[in-house]
C-alpha cells in the first residue's frame, strides 16, 4: 500500500497477474476482473485519469486515456490503441496471449474498466456496441452480462470495446475548458519527460519482450544489444538498485 501511494507508482503486468490470480483463488470468483473494472475510478489512472475526467466528451476522454497510457501503466507486450471510423471507434487492449488463469482477468478488468470509467463522465451509462475478447469463452461466461446486453465474441482477433458515434459524442457535465487544457499540458510534459529519461531497467524490459519465446535470454545477450560489457551492465543495474534476474522475474 505504501509503495502504491508514491507519486508515479505502478505495478508491472506480471506482478498484477500474480496478485489477481491470488485474489481469484482467495475469493473463488473467476469473474473477479470484471468486478474490478466496475469498481475502478478514473483517478486511479493518475494524472491521465484526472485529465480524462475533465474531457469535453467521451471521445476526448477515451483518446486521453489511450494517448497517456504510459503515465499510468506500461508493458513490453504492447500498448493500447484507439481506432476511429465513420460509425464509431474501437478501444483496443494489446494481446497478452497465451492466456491462462493468471492473465485472463487482466483483459476483463481493462475492458470493464474502460466502459465504467467512460460512463462516469457521461450523463447516462454507456452501452458498448460490441466487445471482442481474444481468449476462448471461459466457464464463467454468463458473468460477462455485467458488461451489458451487447454482443460479446470470444476467440476474437483482438481485445476491444466498440462505442457508437452517439456514445462518443456524449458531453461531460463536469468539463471545464481551462482546467482541461491545463491538465493536457501537464500530461504532454510528463510524457515527454518519461520518454526522455527512461531508466536502464525500462530499456531492458523493452528489449526482453521480443526475446522471450520459450527461453530466457541471459545478461550477455542483453549487454550485447545495449553495446556495453556485461560487467558494466551489472554495475549500472546495481546503481539503479536492481538486478537482471529481478527484471526477468518482474
Amino acid at each position: 500500500a505504501a509503495r502504491l501511494a508514491e507519486p508515479g507508482a505502478r505495478l508491472s503486468i506480471p506482478r498484477y497477474m500474480r496478485l489477481g490470480h491470488g485474489a481469484i483463488q482467495l475469493t473463488g470468483d473467476p469473474a473477479l476482473g470484471l468486478r474490478m473494472g466496475q469498481l475502478s475510478r478514473l483517478s486511479q489512472a493518475g494524472l491521465a485519469g484526472v485529465t480524462a475526467a475533465q474531457a469535453p466528451t467521451v471521445r476526448e476522454a477515451a483518446r486521453c486515456l489511450i494517448r497517456f497510457e504510459a503515465l499510468y501503466g506500461s508493458n513490453y507486450r504492447g500498448q493500447s490503441s484507439f481506432h476511429e471510423d465513420a460509425q464509431g471507434a474501437w478501444l483496443r487492449f494489446y494481446s497478452i496471449s497465451p492466456y491462462n488463469a493468471y492473465n485472463r482477468f487482466v483483459v476483463d478488468s481493462i475492458i470493464a474498466g474502460w466502459l465504467h470509467q467512460l460512463s462516469s463522465i457521461s450523463p447516462a451509462p454507456l452501452r458498448a456496441e460490441r466487445i471482442e475478447i481474444e481468449f476462448d469463452a471461459p466457464e464463467c461466461r454468463e458473468a460477462y452480462a455485467l458488461l451489458g446486453d451487447c454482443p460479446i465474441q470470444f476467440a476474437a482477433e483482438h481485445n476491444q470495446l466498440r462505442l457508437s458515434l452517439a456514445s462518443l459524442a456524449q458531453r461531460n457535465p463536469e468539463h471545464c475548458p481551462s482546467t482541461w487544457r491545463h491538465l493536457l499540458q501537464l500530461c504532454e510534459r510528463e510524457l515527454e519527460q518519461l520518454t526522455r529519461t527512461r531508466s536502464l531497467r525500462e530499456r531492458i524490459t523493452q528489449l526482453l519482450g521480443p526475446m522471450l519465446h520459450g527461453r530466457e535470454p541471459d545478461m550477455g545477450e542483453i549487454a550485447a544489444r545495449l553495446q556495453i560489457p556485461t560487467w558494466t551492465l551489472r554495475r549500472k543495474l546495481a546503481e539503479e538498485d536492481t538486478q537482471f534476474r529481478a527484471i526477468l522475474n518482474d
